[in-house]
């Protein structure tokens, strides 16, 4: 699943499609480290991990602003 996100965000970005993402792991830790090294690339604002409530909830929150 994380190389299919990857490829549709790049996808994303290559056709100037207007779009803001969200990347919220489960554990970031368990993500090798090649597919999280280009993830934050294409990607928007990044949550480590479920157990980071407290900072999901501020960039939420940002973003509802």
């Amino acid at each position: 699943m994380r190389r299919l996100t990857t490829i549709m965000l790049s996808h994303f970005h290559r056709h100037h499609l207007a779009f803001e993402s969200l990347l919220i792991f489960e554990d970031q830790s368990e993500i090798p480290r090649f597919d999280l090294a280009r993830l934050p690339d294409v990607g928007g604002e990044v949550v480590s991990s479920l157990e980071s409530s407290a900072d999901l909830g501020r960039k939420l929150l940002q973003r509802a602003a």
